[in-house]
C-alpha cells in the first residue's frame, strides 16, 4: 500500500516538474497582435530582470539582511522568505513580471503558435524571427493536438508564414537540427497533417513550399483515416494539385485511400480516370 502511494506521488511530482508554465497574458496579447516592438521590449525586460534577480541572490547569499522590526514571527523564523516590506521595495508582487517564452496557453500553444495562427504580415514574421533568435527550439514544440507552429500556419492559410517558418528551420546556423526533426514531426499521423490541410485549402503555393522542404511528405504519410495526399486531391477534384504532387514527388508517391481504395478508384468515381492514367 505504501509503495503504491509512493509511486503515485512520484508520478504526480514528475508531471508537475515537466508541466509547462502558463503563458503570460501580456505575451499572448502581443503575439496575437503581431506587436514586434512590444515583444522585443519585453524580451529585453525579461533578460534585465533575470540579471537583476541573479545579482540580488548572489548579494543576498553573502549579506543576508536582518529581519525588520515590523516583520511577522514567520518572516523572522524564515528570513529566506521575502517579507511584504522587501516585496514592496523590490517591486515584486509575487507574480512574474516578465515574459516567459516557454509559457503555453490552455491548448498548449506557445507564442509562435499564436503568431502563426494570427497573421501573415511583416510584423508577425518579424515577431517570429525575434522569438526564434532567442528560442529556436520553439519551432518544434507541439501543442495539445500535436501541431507545431508550421501546422498552425498551414491550417490558417498563411502562405508567407509557412515559407518563413520553413526558412528558419533550414537556418544553417542552428545547431538543433531543427529541419530534420521538424520533418519527422510533419510525417507523423497527428490529428491533422500540413500537406493535407494545404490540399483542402487548395493553396498550391503552400503545397509547393512544403514539398520543396520535404518531398517525402507525399510519399508515405497518411492521415488517421489512411488517406494519402494524392487520394485527397482526386476526391476534391483538384487534378491540378494531383499533377503538382506527381511532379514534385514522382518516385514514391502514395496512392492509398479510404477503406482499402486507392487514388485510381477515386479518379474513376470522380470521372477523372484519364487524368490519373496520364500521370501513371
Amino acid at each position: 500500500m505504501a509503495s503504491a502511494v509512493k509511486s503515485k506521488l512520484t508520478v504526480a511530482k514528475t508531471k508537475e516538474d515537466t508541466a509547462k508554465p502558463p503563458m503570460n497574458p501580456w505575451l499572448l496579447l502581443l503575439a496575437s497582435r503581431g506587436d514586434c516592438d512590444g515583444i522585443t521590449d519585453h524580451i529585453l525586460l525579461n533578460m534585465e530582470a533575470a540579471t537583476q534577480q541573479k545579482a540580488a541572490k548572489e548579494e543576498g547569499a553573502c549579506h543576508r539582511p536582518a529581519p525588520s522590526a515590523d516583520s511577522s514571527p514567520l518572516d523572522q523564523a524564515n528570513p529566506a522568505i521575502p517579507t511584504m516590506a522587501t516585496q514592496q521595495a523590490s517591486g515584486d508582487d509575487g507574480h512574474q513580471s516578465c515574459l516567459d517564452l516557454e509559457g503555453v496557453t490552455i491548448e498548449g500553444d506557445t507564442a509562435l503558435h499564436v503568431l502563426a495562427t494570427s497573421g501573415d504580415g511583416w510584423s508577425y514574421l518579424r515577431s517570429v524571427e525575434i522569438i526564434c533568435s532567442k528560442a529556436p527550439h520553439l519551432l518544434l514544440v507541439q501543442n495539445n493536438k500535436g501541431g507545431t507552429p508550421l501546422h498552425c500556419a498551414v491550417r490558417a492559410g498563411h502562405s508567407q508564414m509557412v515559407s518563413f517558418l520553413i526558412d528558419l528551420a533550414n537556418n544553417p546556423r542552428s545547431n538543433l537540427q531543427v529541419a530534420a526533426r521538424l520533418k519527422e514531426v510533419l510525417r507523423k499521423g497527428t490529428a491533422f497533417l500540413p500537406l493535407h490541410d494545404a490540399i483542402r485549402i487548395g493553396n498550391k503555393e503552400m503545397i509547393t513550399k512544403l514539398l520543396e522542404f520535404d518531398p517525402e511528405l507525399a510519399s508515405s504519410p497518411t492521415d488517421e483515416a489512411g488517406i494519402s495526399p494524392l487520394y485527397l486531391a482526386i476526391v476534391l477534384q483538384r487534378s491540378d494539385i494531383a499533377k503538382l504532387l506527381h511532379q514534385m514527388s514522382p518516385e514514391n508517391l502514395s496512392y492509398s485511400g479510404l477503406s482499402g481504395q486507392n487514388a485510381l478508384h477515386a479518379a474513376v468515381l470522380q470521372g477523372k480516370g484519364q487524368v490519373l492514367v496520364k500521370l501513371l
